[in-house]
């Protein structure tokens, strides 16, 4: 048993939804390395298309933290149909176009941005091209260098897009024990063997319970930049889980208050 343990554990497994976490992540590293101002800069600035279908003002009023809290305004909805359906916008965004970013970019606008959570994978992949135009580096390269070769994480690898961006929304492979690496770094506020590789101000914005689900979701109360937040009981008393959750069953737990990954 000892042995196949280990030997699972060793094993890289696609982490589907997950990698949204690591994406908010790479943003706020993003942030605080200075490649991006703050996450108030309007998203569509981040790319440098000539032009985009469906223009309406709003657009240019979307932000960063309207990508990381999926409230971006755009007609979307990947949860109605089954992914398996090509009618699902997911499938059909990704089975219909290779430029996935401008794809997501020219949908029309239903709602200020800012206001109505509509939970977007394609959002989170547009997220990673936005990455890579403002650190100029590829993005699987600034994720090696400021977050996984730190943690000793050397051989995680990435579904790629048709233009070879990573994709950020559901395409990082892990194995087990480096993604329960990633919680313990939330949970000692950025830090890994010493080493700042988050800022505590980046941890403590991404867990913060900025919208409030709690009316229609049954595991977990609100949404923060990519992370669900819920509540555990636990002899007596409430306890904060920040969870990572992809489809098919792929969680991880992380609750400070009993230092628990």
């Amino acid at each position: 048993v000892d042995s196949w343990l280990d030997s699972r554990a060793r094993q890289r497994d696609l982490l589907l939804s997950p990698s949204k976490s690591f994406t908010s992540a790479l943003a706020g590293i993003a942030i605080d390395k200075g490649f991006i101002a703050s996450v108030e800069v309007p998203f569509y600035d981040l790319f440098s298309y000539a032009s985009y279908g469906n223009w309406d003002p709003r657009k240019a009023d979307m932000t960063l933290e309207d990508v990381l809290t999926m409230r971006l305004g755009l007609e979307w909805d990947e949860w109605t149909l089954p992914y398996s359906d090509p009618g699902n916008d997911l499938a059909a965004l990704t089975g219909n176009h290779v430029d996935w970013a401008k794809a997501l970019l020219d949908l029309p606008m239903v709602t200020d941005p800012g206001t109505l959570f509509t939970y977007n994978t394609a959002a989170t992949n547009a997220l990673s091209q936005a990455l890579q135009n403002a650190t100029g580096m590829p993005l699987a390269d600034f994720c090696n260098l400021y977050l996984f070769y730190p943690m000793q994480i050397t051989d995680a690898e990435w579904s790629r897009s048709p233009m070879g961006v990573p994709i950020g929304g559901s395409g990082l492979f892990l194995r087990s024990r480096d993604l329960a690496k990633f919680g313990q770094l939330y949970i000692d506020d950025g830090v890994w063997q010493g080493q700042q590789l988050i800022s505590p101000g980046w941890i403590a914005d991404t867990v913060f319970r900025r919208v409030d689900i709690s009316s229609w979701a049954t595991f977990s109360e609100a949404y923060g930049y990519q992370w669900w937040l819920g509540d555990f009981y636990h002899d007596g008393l409430t306890v904060e889980a920040w969870v990572t959750s992809g489809y098919g069953g792929q969680y991880l737990f992380a609750v400070p208050a009993l230092d628990l990954v």
